[in-house]
């Protein structure tokens, strides 16, 4: 799976970024039914982070969905913890504008990352940059 995100194809980084997504996801999930899996820690080890950050910062792809939902699973990855500086901006930016979305379920689901985000102290500057609060009122 890891090694698709390196394809030029777009709709192949497109699946990958989502099944990937689904998992970090499904880990969460399991997690809050008492099941531990450290799914930040397996991502890092192998390499997964990575690849989902180079991916993140490659501004060539025509579909701009691959962005929004790498920055969901890396947003999901950094639930209650401080995103790294290197890509904190872009994740915390791209999710931001993914609340105001038209489509509900979208929205909803960027509102959660969001706030699971926002559990982390070091978060917060990025969370309410740009007069955030003002624009989702």
């Amino acid at each position: 799976m890891r090694r698709l995100l390196d394809s030029s194809n777009e709709m192949c980084v497109k699946v990958a970024v989502e099944i990937i997504e689904r998992i970090i996801k499904a880990s969460q999930e399991q997690s809050s039914l008492g099941v531990q899996i450290d799914i930040k820690k397996m991502i890092e080890n192998d390499g997964t982070l990575d690849k989902l950050v180079n991916v993140l910062q490659n501004y060539e792809y025509q579909d701009q969905e691959i962005n929004q939902v790498v920055s969901l699973a890396i947003g999901q990855v950094f639930n209650a913890a401080p995103l790294p500086k290197e890509f904190r901006n872009e994740v915390i930016l791209t999710i931001k504008k993914m609340t105001n979305n038209e489509d509900q379920k979208i929205s909803s689901v960027a509102i959660g990352v969001l706030a699971g985000l926002a559990d982390c102290q070091d978060n917060h500057s990025d969370i309410l940059s740009s007069n955030y609060p003002a624009t989702i009122a």
